[in-house]
């Protein structure tokens, strides 16, 4: 059969020219209506999951960007003020440009979200547009390829079943819109191509170009494996060719030039995508990457990218349907399927995608959770995964009823014994998140100024606390910001009728990354009050819990550190008291007084152990910190203060995490009067 034929070969039974020609509805109902109750299911599935499996969201905090996002479109904002403290109110993967705020993500999928805002006042009907889209984009691409009606509805209750679609489908996140898109692109140009449809090509075209506006490189990836496999069926046909090439551009062209011309507009460069001005080194490529200033960069190579893929593409299979039986089964479609042309076109979605993002460093990213949510940059392969599989069932049905029993049973076993541990995981997440809405309740009516512990990788909203969103123009009555230590003061003075909060945590933010078997945190909301005064004075009462024989505790201001030792002979324990007085420049100096340094800053109380005091003092174990101002002689101090302890993590390294309480230091202050104005 020739390259020609395996296109040309199903004309005389396209859809158009049988029963919808006969406008036969009966007949129509008859053939179509499993399909359309899969359309249902892709619709409903989306949504349950939503509120079953993630009623506080997942933990991919992509999300509450991408609301953020959506929001501010619905208000009729692409990027939104900073109010002039962009250190602030920054969400995380966003970045300022000439005092605007604006998300690293292009237009596609926040419209999408945007669009079910002002149509249902919920963004969740974007998510069911995306069901939707995968189940119809599943048949029509399969019913094209391979002109089958049977394997095309198998294929798409394989897919509509499979635990990919509630994990992903019922997120804020754009991998299932994509593939939806995919598909139907896809679709869409092979039947133009082979039935001399100019209009279904250019709808294919439209279809490429909102993907470009949603992950541009993923229309990149589906333009090379579908233009490839028409080049590879069509060859030698160029004249052909060239004119689909015309009618495809036709199409794609108006949103890609507007992804574009977006670009040129808010990043100063057409080829420049926002996510590059929110961290330059979040790019493609090899060599040191990161996603956020302020983020740990991370050294990206081939090895990386080799061990990335690895991972992602061996906990594929928990999401798909069937697991791994429903893998192996593939692999034996694929041999099934071995002498039919149109595998070609499977086999160029299932490679482009591993191939095409081995060079983008979100892969290694993406493989330290791939176990929970999903392998998000091979999700494309999902489609040709069930298609494979979908013969098999077909195959073994057709030939022993009884073993097709069986093997459908053995299916839907492992797909709720794989896929179902999974959907407990992600539950047990969004679950250990409910907290950080729950403690905003109480001053839910009032106008409070509520400031986000600024202690995890960067001062960023939304990274932390995935329901910190601000309105696009910041008027909302719990205004969230990130605590900025004695800038702090600055942001309270300009909100004057807001009363501030510090939210405070009790456990690490390292335990929000995602397990699953998550620690949930407990919030503390803290009224913020400014105790004023002509001095401070620090009274530290310090303990020695693990019997230590050196203990010394140190007071840091900016640059200046002054070290005490306590004792040297502590084996025995023992509490200790230590007194420091802090006084604005300029004041009569004292015995245990030191002076603060610049108008705002932070005092730094911390108690450290160890054999000697040289050991305790690069031993520091406990800290806590007290934001200042320095005012007309007199100094301020912002309490609550900010507690932390150490502990060591890989490496030998030590980090610090947030404590409500700390019992080695308590810390009490008493003031002199403040000098008249």
């Amino acid at each position: 059969m020739s390259r020609e034929a395996v296109l040309e070969e199903r004309e005389p039974s396209a859809p158009a020219t049988g029963v919808g020609a006969r406008g036969d509805l009966r007949t129509l109902a008859e053939r179509y209506w499993l399909l359309a109750v899969l359309a249902a299911a892709g619709i409903v599935i989306p949504l349950l999951a939503r509120h079953l499996l993630f009623p506080a969201y997942s933990w991919n905090r992509d999300e509450p960007i991408y609301l953020w996002q959506a929001h501010a479109l619905r208000d009729g904002y692409v990027t939104t003020p900073n109010g002039g403290f962009p250190t602030f109110f920054r969400p995380w993967l966003s970045a300022v440009k000439n005092g605007r705020l604006f998300s690293q993500y292009t237009l596609g999928w926040p419209l999408a979200l945007a669009g079910s805002l002002v149509i249902f006042g919920s963004p969740d009907g974007a998510l069911a547009l995306a069901g939707l889209l995968v189940v119809l984009g599943t048949y029509a691409f399969t019913r094209e390829l391979t002109g089958d009606h049977v394997l095309a509805i198998v294929a798409t209750a394989l897919m509509t079943l499979s635990p990919i679609l509630p994990i992903q489908g019922g997120v804020y996140l754009g991998y299932m819109f994509t593939l939806g898109l995919g598909l139907l692109f896809a679709a869409g140009v092979l039947s133009g191509v082979r039935r001399h449809k100019p209009a279904l090509i250019v709808g294919g075209g439209l279809l490429l170009g909102w993907i470009f506006l949603t992950r541009p490189y993923d229309a990149l990836l589906w333009g090379i494996a579908v233009a490839g496999y028409v080049v590879f069926v069509r060859w030698r046909h160029w004249r052909r060719l060239a004119t689909s090439a015309g009618w495809l551009a036709l199409g794609a062209l108006p949103l890609v030039i507007a992804t574009l011309a977006y670009n040129q507009h808010y990043t100063g460069s057409p080829t420049t995508f926002p996510i590059t001005v929110a961290d330059p080194l979040d790019k493609f490529g090899f060599g040191m990457r990161q996603i956020m200033p302020t983020f740990t960069p991370v050294n990206y190579g081939l090895g990386k990218a080799l061990k990335s893929a690895a991972k992602n593409i061996f906990y594929l299979p928990l999401f798909m349907i069937g697991g791994y039986v429903g893998a192996a089964l593939a692999a034996y479609g694929l041999w099934l399927r071995r002498r039919d042309r149109t595998t070609i076109a499977l086999l160029a979605i299932g490679l482009v995608f591993p191939v095409g993002y081995a060079i983008f460093w979100g892969i290694f990213v993406s493989s330290q959770t791939t176990n929970l949510s999903g392998p998000i940059y091979y999700i494309p392969l999902f489609a040709p995964l069930t298609i494979l599989i979908a013969g098999v069932v077909i195959e073994t049905w057709r030939l022993h009823r009884t073993v097709g029993v069986a093997l459908i049973a053995v299916l839907a076993l492992a797909t709720a014994g794989f896929g179902g541990t999974r959907f407990l995981d992600n539950r047990r997440i969004s679950d250990s998140q409910r907290v950080w809405k729950q403690s905003v309740q109480p001053i839910a009516n009032d106008k409070a100024l509520v400031f986000v512990w600024n202690d995890g990788p960067g001062p960023f909203l939304l990274y932390l606390n995935p329901f910190s969103a601000n309105t696009a123009k910041l008027d909302n009555r719990l205004l969230y910001a990130v605590d900025n230590g004695g800038a702090d003061f600055d942001l309270i003075a300009a909100y004057p009728d807001h009363t501030p909060y510090l939210q405070m945590l009790s456990v690490p933010p390292d335990y929000l990354l995602p397990n699953g078997n998550p620690r949930t945190p407990k919030i503390r909301m803290m009224p913020m009050q400014i105790l004023h005064g002509g001095s401070m004075t620090l009274h530290a009462h310090i303990t020695n819990p693990r019997h230590r024989r050196s203990v010394v505790v140190s007071l840091k201001i900016g640059d200046h550190t002054e070290l005490r030792t306590l004792t040297t002979d502590g084996t025995s324990g023992g509490d200790f008291d230590t007194d420091f007085t802090l006084t604005p420049p300029g004041a009569a100096s004292a015995p245990n007084t030191t002076t603060l340094e610049g108008r705002i800053g932070t005092a730094q109380l911390a108690v450290g152990y160890g054999t000697t005091p040289a050991a305790a003092g690069s031993n520091l174990l406990v800290r806590e910190f007290f934001p200042y101002r320095v005012s007309g002689g007199s100094v301020d101090l912002l309490l609550p203060s900010r507690l932390n302890r150490a502990m060591r993590q890989e490496k030998g390294k030590r980090k610090w995490f947030p404590e409500t309480s700390l019992r080695e230091l308590a810390v009490t202050l008493t003031s002199t009067p403040a000098p008249a104005p």
